[in-house]
């Protein structure tokens, strides 16, 4: 039988092969310049995508570069993907605005979301954006979004997988110690969220870092001329990015996270790991679309469920 990864990666490959059939070029907007490796996993998997289907990335522009003529291709405007729909951060949705406004004449195509209304207003934005673009798709990653967008928005929309599935199975590091907790440290954290061991996340890097020093690359790189220039320091930021959290999730034999794409990246390593709910439910609502049968993976839905989960996975095991 094949496995969770490959069947889901070919999912993913098969749903998007129609909507952008005939596309030779993407202009890839929405580039993650932060620290958060779920996000460049996304990134990447876009690439990769546009690689498996023959497509050339012509351009690429983050939300703090975007300008309306660095958009040149021949082809559809790709919006990254994630878990930034709604108004939980109002950048990346005032990004989605501005280029459904200032390309009326070209297909969009928004990659994979979990949407989360927190604000009506900017809601509202979007949804007289959306109407008023006679090409716009949106793509949603759950079931849950899934219901919203057809409840809020007259546009195309299609449920598939996260686009980090498109990476296919990924290489772990070998374990050094038992288990690590990985657990956020913002407001999508769910409220009741100690674990009662020390965790880690993925957000942050020291200023003296590979990690800072690639970040500060890519602002670098966005104010020289070269395109080409750009999104190959871009791009190697996101790779490095995503190198360093397999490494993170990689040092335990049993990883717990509660972090969407701890989850996804586990998946990919085959790693074995406890998924926590977040606060918003999106983890709960990816798990029950695509990854509940994932051997490797143990979905619970409180950090206090997630201990003794790992109570009974330890002594299982027989980790000492």
């Amino acid at each position: 039988m094949t496995d969770v990864v490959e069947r889901t990666r070919r999912l993913l490959l098969d749903e998007l092969r129609p909507i952008f059939a005939g596309a030779r070029e993407w202009d890839l907007t929405d580039f993650p310049h932060h620290f958060n490796c779920g996000d460049s996993a996304i990134w990447l998997g876009c690439l990769a995508i546009a690689d498996e289907l023959g497509i050339t990335v012509r351009s690429t522009t983050s939300s703090r570069t975007y300008r309306r003529d660095k958009l040149t291709s021949n082809g559809p405007i790709v919006l990254n993907g994630g878990g930034n729909l709604g108004g939980l951060y109002p950048v990346h949705d005032d990004l989605r605005v501005r280029i459904l406004t200032d390309f009326p004449d070209r297909q969009v195509v928004q990659m994979p979301q979990s949407i989360e209304v927190t604000d009506t207003r900017i809601l509202d934005r979007l949804k007289r954006a959306i109407v008023s673009h006679p090409d716009f798709t949106l793509l949603v990653r759950d079931h849950r979004s899934l219901a919203i967008a057809q409840r809020e928005f007259e546009c195309r929309t299609v449920l598939v997988p996260d686009a980090a599935f498109a990476l296919g199975r990924l290489d772990r590091r070998p374990p050094i110690e038992d288990v690590v907790l990985q657990a956020r440290r913002d407001g999508e954290a769910a409220a009741e969220r100690d674990p009662g061991r020390p965790t880690v996340d993925w957000n942050t890097a020291r200023i003296l870092s590979l990690r800072n020093l690639g970040r500060s690359a890519v602002t670098v790189a966005d104010a020289l001329p070269s395109p080409a220039l750009s999104a190959a320091v871009a791009n190697g930021f996101a790779r490095q990015n995503l190198q360093w959290g397999i490494q993170t999730l990689s040092r335990g034999r049993v990883l717990v996270t509660d972090r969407l794409h701890g989850h996804v990246i586990a998946t990919l390593c085959g790693i074995e790991h406890i998924v926590v709910n977040d606060r918003h439910g999106k983890v709960r609502a990816l798990w029950e679309a695509w990854t509940s049968d994932a051997p490797m993976a143990t979905y619970v839905p409180t950090w206090r469920d997630a201990e003794a989960a790992l109570d009974d996975l330890v002594n299982g095991r027989h980790v000492s």
